[in-house]
């Protein structure tokens, strides 16, 4: 009895695992697109945000990796737009802002 109790258990916990896979581990820049920039930016980064942001997949990596960076720390608040970019990349690391900045362009 107690074999069938510890499998039915790790079966469980291995169904719980395969289920969560993606959500524990899905930090690519086309995740964190979805997840995060999509809503405001398009799912091709090619939305003007609020028809005021330019159209963030025009812009050069250099050019985004800075302004990824100054949202993050506080230091810029283009279009009145601080806090909310600043809540969005404050979980991201600076090798995610990277690799965002390495992908968007590539949506043109």
């Amino acid at each position: 009895m107690f074999r069938t109790v510890k499998g039915k258990f790790m079966k469980k916990i291995i169904l719980a695992l395969c289920l969560l896979m993606p959500y524990l581990f899905a930090n690519d820049a086309n995740t964190i697109i979805t997840n995060k920039c999509s809503t405001c930016h398009g799912s091709q980064m090619e939305r003007s945000a609020y028809g005021v942001s330019k159209k963030v997949n025009s812009l050069s990596k250099d050019e985004i990796i800075s302004t990824l960076r100054a949202y993050k720390s506080g230091s810029k608040n283009s279009y009145g737009m601080g806090e909310v970019m600043k809540a969005q990349l404050n979980s991201l690391s600076d090798k995610q802002l990277l690799e965002l900045a390495d992908f968007i362009p590539t949506l043109r």
